[in-house]
């Protein structure tokens, strides 16, 4: 990522407008912060024209596969066991920080503070492109407002839960934050691995010996988004957040304290209405008043009640958890899961959550879910942030140069995951000799399968790619790219999954729907209406789950 010569920007995600709905200006490639109708903008560099052209021309270029080899007499590992690719954050490359809020007092006006921050956020962006230069640096979040959301998730939350995806789970792993949460706040955090249903059993195992090692104290959970028909009780991914969030403890009259006592509350779970008549002031006083909601809004207007109302919402009363992470890391799905029913909307669109959400599990324990946000990482390719969703697949202008990264990398290889061999054009192979696959000839021959014909009566390569893309962003198909844990020896992990007696063929995926083109709505924040039943999609439900697990949520 980084800035285009003219220092000019591009929304990215989180509902940007469409083009000539408005223009961005910019200081040295930064646009402005101001919020927008349809909410938060995540706002990227833009790339240079001429790099989108070079891959371009690239896309024809032959693929060359990268995990082909195996040792004779032993079968492959599907999906294969990848070697984590990029340089490790405090040990290889340098940890780069993230904007902390300025300090504060009640007495600085709105706007002095409002000025106070935007003066210390562009001089952060200033020092970060000026240190560490553009083509080092990944896509990370330009947009101030966003990483107010972030900041105010962190200040009113108790403990806070770093959700990452499994395939590759230090990628999304930011130290910065976690520094940022345990030694600025002073407050727990738990690591929730999720998406473990994704890769084999052996592989999440290791990554989370990975962690313990290096973090030690860190409460880590391996997760996966269970059926939409489950509840709180007996789930054992839920059950394990619960031990995980025990483990913790909280700040109370300056004090630390057991989380365990909150967690641990007898009170039948808090449905919706609670919630918001939490958050109008409406809940149920401590004189025990009930009745008709008519009548308690008008016992609410006086004095006694609005006090014991108070006191119900006193922040010693409860504790927040907040779920933080990476867009696309299913932060609304865990929430969803862990009441046992859809609260929070959510999709595989990045940005789908705008800003901070909180929702009672019961009367003493809240849950937050916050925006996802992209922290500034050093030499970490673009393509691996469009394979896990962090970069919006729709705004993607040049797609085939991410299409030849899952294409070497993924196994089986995707013309035989495709059947694509009978789709190839003709032209492509003279004379009956067999030519290689390119990132174009593999489009082509995906758009021809899947009746992607533009108005010329060419293939769209483009909608083919973007489909391809959003079925390796889901493990639909079996397109999982799975990175082992940095230094671990991966022909030791593929042979103890060899020996776990799991086929994995057996669990390949089917491939998306036809209706695959992605929801790009503006979807508020708002309680779900409850969610449909669907077939899994992903390949080792069946060894993370207890029982069937033939209906299983849908994760995003």
């Amino acid at each position: 990522g980084g800035y285009a010569e003219d220092g000019s920007l591009a929304a990215r995600s989180r509902d940007a407008p469409r083009k000539g709905k408005g223009k961005g200006r910019a200081r040295q490639g930064r646009q402005n912060n101001d919020r927008t109708a349809g909410g938060l903008l995540t706002i990227f560099a833009k790339e240079k024209e001429e790099d989108i052209q070079y891959r371009k021309l690239d896309a024809e270029r032959a693929i060359v596969r990268m995990v082909d080899q195996v040792e004779d007499g032993k079968a492959p590992v599907c999906p294969r066991i990848l070697e984590f690719p990029i340089p490790v954050e405090g040990e290889e490359v340098a940890v780069l920080g993230i904007p902390e809020r300025p300090d504060w007092d009640a007495t600085m006006s709105p706007d002095a503070l409002e000025r106070q921050e935007t003066e210390y956020f562009s001089k952060w962006m200033d020092s970060t492109y000026t240190t560490h230069g553009v083509d080092r640096l990944n896509f990370f979040e330009h947009n101030l407002e966003v990483w107010r959301q972030i900041w105010r998730t962190v200040e009113k939350s108790d403990i806070v839960m770093m959700v990452v995806d499994a395939r590759m789970p230090l990628y999304h792993f930011s130290r910065a934050v976690h520094r940022y949460i345990t030694e600025v706040h002073q407050k727990d955090v738990m690591l929730l691995i999720n998406k473990t249903d994704m890769v084999h059993p052996e592989v999440a195992d290791a990554w989370v010996d990975y962690f313990k090692e290096k973090f030690p104290g860190l409460p880590v959970v391996k997760f996966f988004v269970p059926r939409s028909s489950s509840r709180v009780v007996g789930q054992p991914c839920v059950t394990a957040v619960m031990d995980a969030l025990r483990s913790c403890s909280v700040t109370r009259n300056g004090k630390r304290m057991p989380a365990a006592s909150y967690i641990d509350c007898k009170d039948a779970p808090v449905t919706i209405d609670f919630a918001d008549e939490l958050a109008l002031g409406l809940a149920k006083s401590a004189s025990g008043k009930s009745g008709k909601r008519e009548e308690r809004r008008d016992h609410y207007k006086t004095t006694a009640a609005k006090e014991a109302v108070a006191g119900v919402r006193r922040q010693d009363d409860f504790i927040v958890v907040a779920l933080q992470g990476d867009p696309n890391m299913g932060k609304s799905s865990v929430m969803n899961s862990i009441f046992g029913r859809k609260v929070v909307s959510s999709s595989s669109t990045p940005g789908h959550t705008k800003h901070f959400q909180t929702y009672f599990l019961n009367k003493q324990l809240c849950f937050c879910d916050s925006p996802g946000i992209v922290c500034p990482k050093l030499d970490a390719p673009r393509s691996l942030q469009v394979v896990f969703g962090s970069y919006r697949i729709a705004q993607l202008r040049e797609p085939y140069s991410v299409i030849r990264y899952v294409a070497e990398r993924c196994l089986p290889p995707l013309q035989d995951i495709y059947h694509l061999m009978d789709f190839k054009d003709d032209a492509d192979e003279p004379e009956g000799r067999r030519e290689p696959w390119s990132p174009m000839s593999l489009c082509e021959a995906f758009a021809r399968k899947s009746g992607y014909i533009s108005r010329g009566g060419r293939p769209d390569c483009y909608r083919a790619a973007n489909r391809i893309l959003r079925n390796a962003l889901n493990g639909y198909a079996g397109i999982v790219l799975c990175f082992a844990p940095p230094g671990a020896n991966i022909a030791e992990l593929e042979d103890k999954i060899r020996n776990s007696g799991v086929n994995v063929e057996t669990f390949v995926a089917t491939d998306q729907s036809d209706n695959e083109e992605e929801d790009e709505s503006d979807d508020d924040e708002k309680p779900a209406q409850a969610g449909k039943k669907v077939v899994s999609s992903n390949a080792f439900a069946a060894f993370a789950s207890d029982g069937d697990s033939s209906e299983s949520e849908s994760d995003s």
